[in-house]
């Protein structure tokens, strides 16, 4: 079995926060202003919403995370975290081609927000397909039109 996903909760707050911690937290502080405190309750906020699975390798082992709403429009991805060791795999592309699955069986887009400050990921989600929506202060809202199934 390829990489897949798996649902996480609250029980899962350590491992998330120790991968956010060394992948996400810095730029989300910078770009937010918001203290630990703050960015760990979102955390596990999201985490007790269900919006944030894992990511697996063919083994089942956790290689990242991925956090995704539905506001019934549209799915939104709000954060992916490869762990570093993991990273350039191909475990990024492959979270959001299973979320885009799901986008098009739902009959939904996938879209996302990017930091300015994060131009490796933007190039990643350019070359999967998404295209610019809106420039905003920090960051670039990108759309990705799921075909659909």
């Amino acid at each position: 079995m390829g990489p897949h996903i798996e649902a996480l909760g609250t029980d899962d707050i350590g491992w998330v926060w120790d991968l956010y911690r060394v992948t996400l937290h810095a730029d989300h502080a910078a770009a937010t202003g918001r203290t630990d405190d703050e960015l760990y309750a979102a955390q596990l906020s999201a985490l007790a919403s269900g919006s944030v699975s894992a990511l697996l390798d063919g083994g089942g082992a956790r290689v990242g995370y991925i956090r995704v709403t539905d506001d019934g429009t549209d799915l939104t991805i709000r954060d992916i975290a490869i762990r570093p060791d993991q990273q350039d795999h191909g475990f990024g592309s492959a979270a959001i081609v299973l979320v885009a699955a799901r986008a098009a069986t739902s009959g939904q887009d996938l879209v996302l927000r990017v930091l300015h400050t994060n131009p490796r990921a933007r190039r990643l989600y350019e070359r999967l397909g998404f295209e610019v929506d809106e420039e905003r202060g920090r960051s670039t809202q990108m759309r990705l039109r799921v075909a659909r199934i």
